[in-house]
C-alpha cells in the first residue's frame, strides 16, 4: 500500500514463488481455526494483491472486497475464477474504504507497509459490523533484511505487546496472537527464517 506502485513489474509472477502460497495457506488455515465462518459472509482483504490468501477462504464465503494500493496486483486479482463474489476497490497512501460495512476483515503482510499502525485499526473497526472479526498475519520484529528493498516499508515487524494494545485502544476485544507460519529465504551465509503471526480481534458492539 505504497505510495509508487513497486509491483507493477512482479504482479504477473507473484503467485509463482512458493513461499508466499505456502504463508497464505497457513495464514488461511490459522484463521478458520480461530473464526467460525457461516458462507454468507462478505469479507474484505486490505492488501489483497493477487489474492493468495483470499484464495483458501473464497469457498467460504459469499463474498470478497479487495482493497490495494497496486491496480497491477489489483489486474492479478480480477483474473481469476473466484467461487463467490468479488468487488475491487483501489485506495491511496491514506485508505479510504469507502462506506464498506463487512463481517470479516483479512489481511496479510500489509501492515508493515503502513506508517500509522493505531490508525488503521480504528479505520478497521468502523468498517466491521458488530461481531465482526479482525485477522492480520504479518512479520514478528526483524532486522530490516526480509525486503531486498525497504522502500515503502514502515516496520520492520511487530510485537505482539505493542500490537495487542493498540488493538484494546481500537476497541476490540477477544484479541489473539500466535505465531502460525515461518517463511524461510535464502542469503549468502544461508537460510534465514522469519516467523509470520496471526492477529485477531473482535468488534462486539
Amino acid at each position: 500500500m505504497c505510495q509508487n506502485d513497486h509491483f507493477i513489474d512482479r504482479a504477473k509472477d507473484w503467485d509463482t514463488k512458493s513461499h508466499r502460497v505456502k504463508n497464505a495457506e497457513s495464514l488461511a488455515k490459522a484463521i478458520l481455526k480461530h473464526v467460525k465462518l457461516t458462507g454468507g459472509e462478505h469479507l474484505m482483504d486490505f492488501g489483497a494483491g493477487t489474492g493468495l490468501l483470499s484464495w483458501f477462504l473464497a469457498d467460504k464465503i459469499s463474498k470478497i472486497t479487495a482493497v490495494d494500493f497496486s491496480s497491477a496486483m489489483l489486474e492479478q486479482f480480477k483474473s481469476k475464477s473466484w467461487p463467490c463474489e468479488i468487488d475491487i476497490l483501489q485506495t491511496g497512501i491514506e485508505p479510504d474504504f469507502n462506506g464498506l460495512n463487512v463481517e470479516g476483515i483479512i489481511s496479510s503482510m500489509t501492515l508493515h507497509h503502513i506508517e500509522h499502525t493505531l490508525k488503521l485499526f480504528k479505520k478497521f473497526f468502523d468498517v466491521l459490523k458488530p461481531g465482526g472479526f479482525l485477522a492480520i498475519g504479518d512479520l514478528v520484529t526483524e532486522d530490516g533484511s526480509f525486503h531486498t528493498d525497504n522502500s515503502g516499508v514502515f516496520h520492520f515487524g511487530f510485537e505482539e505487546q505493542n500490537l495487542v494494545e493498540l488493538m484494546k485502544i481500537s476497541g476490540f476485544s477477544e484479541i489473539k496472537f500466535s505465531i502460525v507460519h515461518e517463511m524461510e529465504k535464502g542469503f549468502e551465509e544461508g537460510i534465514k527464517k522469519y516467523p509470520i503471526f496471526l492477529l485477531t480481534g473482535i468488534r462486539m458492539h
